[in-house]
């Protein structure tokens, strides 16, 4: 049986309307906890404000990890500020979720972040 796998707290908050540039280093939550070999794999990452959301309810975000160095196991996750001006403030859970070469799909990271009201104002295209 499988353990689940560790809440790492890569992100703890962030204002809506923001854009955000993060890499990742997936690192398997299993023994030996190595690196994970990205090669031939897609990484998506998921946000939404309640944990059992479907996929149409609003306040979410679903987008697609670039592998930058897969080998290396990172990935680069870009979301804009178009992606996140239309959230509502509050507590979000997000998640990161690999599917390897053989269609088997894994959960990396499980966390939650806040989605801070902005005090800037929102400007179209920013």
């Amino acid at each position: 049986m499988a353990s689940r796998p560790p809440v790492t707290e890569l992100l703890d908050d962030m204002n809506v309307g923001d854009s955000l540039s993060l890499e990742v280093t997936l690192v398997s939550p299993l023994a030996p906890y190595g690196v994970i070999d990205l090669t031939g794999s897609t990484v998506k990452f998921g946000m939404r404000r309640q944990y059992l959301s479907t996929p149409t309810s609003p306040d979410q975000i679903n987008a697609d990890l670039v592998s930058t160095e897969p080998t290396e196991g990172k990935a680069f996750l870009f979301l804009s500020s178009e992606d996140t001006k239309d959230l509502s403030p509050g507590v979000y859970y997000y998640g990161f979720t690999l599917t390897d070469p053989a269609g088997d799909v894994f959960t990396i990271i499980e966390a939650r972040l806040t989605m801070r009201p902005s005090i800037s104002p929102i400007t179209e295209g920013s």
